[in-house]
């Protein structure tokens, strides 16, 4: 690779090779066919925090920690749901090593979760402030202070309901790139690296395959393109690396972990307000769920009796204990004492009430109010303060969190000509985006 090669590497959730292939990506087709292109082999839980950690540490969750999107804090008997803070990541990171070696080099995160704090140059972060109402005013985490401020400046108002999903995604697409676009122009970076996590909630809303997916993917095809265009303007040396970690399956059954382990005695509740929340302090056991994965954390005593119950449960495939978590790389202290996996058809809800007028109000801030992530939260209604999620299981359409030999969807890594110069291998794992990052910026 030439000296002081520029790299644009996006992150875009939920795709997959036959996305590409579908007559709605055009320009990532053409990348493809100039370029070259890789299988990515997911890792579990195929999710976002475990999967970019993967690629940006070059390591598994054994070692740096992110073991889902949610787990269980057992010293301060709370769920870090989502969390931003960089330094829930352990390991030195892509961007560590790069500025280690090179200074000068510019490094910009935009739009990724655990960036906050990040020793990048440039960092964009969505960063909402809670209200005493639960409110939300939308804000991002940036550095510099005053980038989010001059963005806002230039492309309107930043609008966390489409970030999160829940509003217009073709808003939050064009805002994203927007970002980028000016980020890009302004700094220079060496290594810019930015994440779209639309096609995901598209996939998850409206199931794959279906007209209005194939719409939010062809409008990120067209964003994308527009952006490599302005990436390489200036004819400096430079390499485009778009990678899918995972994508997604078509679910049409919702399983009740939470529920069943409350059954037998073994979850229980406290009484608040005329609602009902988890006692973690005193469960014996009880489930954070993270789409088609969820961690269980059991006392001792009950592990027994909680593995035989969660066998017996038809949409569960398998219930990983401490040999099987060795094994993917999830032996972590903040694992629970066995991962279940969910049949390709089921994802995991974190509902443990029986009737709905039971269930918590949350702060509309998102999945880090809640003991688990929840797609349902796409289909929310806007508004101030606290809400009543909905509770409908079957708007969800499509789920991810499994790995291909337990029926999930693998991802796909695309890359221009210059980056394909590195690319010597049809099939990835996620471990190895970090090591093919590191070629290119050498």
């Amino acid at each position: 690779m030439a000296a002081d090669v520029k790299v644009l590497f996006i992150s875009v959730p939920g795709l997959s090779q036959a996305d590409i292939n579908s007559g709605s990506a055009l320009f990532m087709q053409s990348l493809a066919e100039d370029g070259d292109f890789a299988t990515l082999a997911p890792c579990l839980p195929a999710t976002s925090c475990t999967s970019h950690a993967n690629m940006f540490t070059g390591s598994r969750a054994q070692e740096h920690g992110m073991v889902a999107d949610a787990f269980y804090e057992s010293l301060s008997h709370e769920v870090l749901s989502r969390p931003q803070y960089a330094g829930v990541v352990k390991g030195a990171k892509l961007w560590d090593l790069l500025k280690a070696r090179e200074s000068r080099a510019l490094t910009a995160l935009l739009f990724f979760e655990q960036t906050k704090y990040a020793r990048a140059d440039i960092v964009i972060t969505p960063d909402p402030v809670v209200m005493e109402d639960g409110g939300l005013i939308s804000h991002c985490y940036s550095r510099p202070r005053s980038l989010f401020a001059e963005l806002e400046r230039k492309l309107q108002w930043f609008d966390l309901e489409s970030f999160e999903g829940r509003d217009d995604l073709q808003y939050s697409m064009r805002w994203i790139s927007g970002a980028a676009e000016y980020v890009l122009k302004e700094f220079n970076p060496r290594l810019t690296m930015v994440r779209f996590p639309h096609i995901e909630y598209a996939m998850t809303k409206y199931g794959p395959g279906s007209r209005e997916f194939r719409k939010i993917l062809s409008s990120f095809d067209a964003f994308l393109g527009h952006l490599v265009q302005v990436f390489k303007k200036d004819g400096d040396p430079a390499a485009v690396v778009v990678a899918s970690p995972y994508s997604s399956c078509a679910v049409d059954k919702a399983v009740y972990i939470n529920r069943e382990l409350r059954k037998v005695g073994l979850l229980s509740v406290q009484h608040v307000g005329g609602r009902e929340v988890i006692d973690f302090e005193d469960s014996k056991a009880f489930a954070i769920t993270d789409y088609q994965v969820a961690h269980v954390y059991c006392r001792d005593e009950s592990k027994e009796q909680a593995a035989e119950l969660l066998g017996q449960l038809g949409e569960i495939q398998a219930v990983l204990g401490a040999a099987e978590k060795h094994a993917y790389g999830l032996n972590h202290p903040r694992s629970g004492e066995f991962v279940l996996l969910a049949k390709p058809d089921s994802w995991f809800t974190y509902a443990w009430w029986f009737e709905d007028y039971l269930a918590p109000s949350f702060p509309r801030q998102g999945s880090r109010a809640k003991p688990g992530c929840d797609p349902l939260e796409l289909f929310m209604e806007q508004g101030i303060g606290f809400a009543d999620m909905p509770t409908d299981t079957s708007l969800v359409k499509g789920s991810h969190g499994l790995t291909p030999e337990f029926g999930g969807q693998a991802g796909v890594l695309l890359c221009d000509e210059y980056a394909a110069q590195e690319l010597r291998i049809n099939r990835l794992e996620l471990t190895e985006v970090f090591t093919l990052l590191g070629h290119i910026l050498r």
